[in-house]
């Protein structure tokens, strides 16, 4: 970068050169599930839970929607142990999504929980959510990662 008062400001930037490697092979396809789990999504954008709902709707599981987390606590508390798994956003208003995964495990231990997140990595820290001992996965995802995670997730034993 140089800069000069009245001149303006010039920047150069220089890539190093790559070698040029073969594409990934596509991923496998994710089945359709027929266990029936069912999942409580707790998101609080609105113009994303229903396309969220939607896409793991088509992929078999059952979809419970909830847009903050004291909506979430009183479908858990009617639901009890028909939830597997549980998505919610890091950040929401009011309860964050720490502090409803830490609250609904109280009562069910072996309630999984999948954070989610758009705001970077540092703002995910400081929510106390980007142990390596949570499950996690980073907005914007397309529906396959989200269902592949998900099978990896419920496919793993409870400890």
């Amino acid at each position: 970068m140089y800069s000069e008062p009245e001149l303006g400001t010039t920047f150069k930037v220089y890539f190093a050169v790559a070698e040029r490697r073969a594409a990934p092979p596509p991923p496998a396809e994710v089945e359709s599930l027929d266990r029936n789990e069912t999942i409580l999504l707790v998101e609080d954008e609105e113009i994303l839970r229903p396309l969220i709902k939607e896409a793991l709707e088509s992929y078999g599981y059952t979809v419970v929607e909830a847009a903050e987390g004291n909506e979430a606590l009183e479908h858990a508390e009617r639901m009890g142990s028909e939830i597997a798994l549980v998505i919610t956003d890091v950040v929401m208003p009011g309860m964050n999504g720490r502090e409803l995964a830490d609250r609904l495990t109280e009562g069910h231990p072996t309630l999984k929980v999948l954070f989610t997140s758009g705001y970077p990595a540092d703002m995910i820290v400081r929510h106390g959510v980007a142990e390596g001992t949570v499950a996690y996965i980073e907005k914007p995802y397309l529906p396959d990662e989200l269902a592949r995670k998900i099978r990896a997730l419920l496919a793993t034993p409870t400890q």
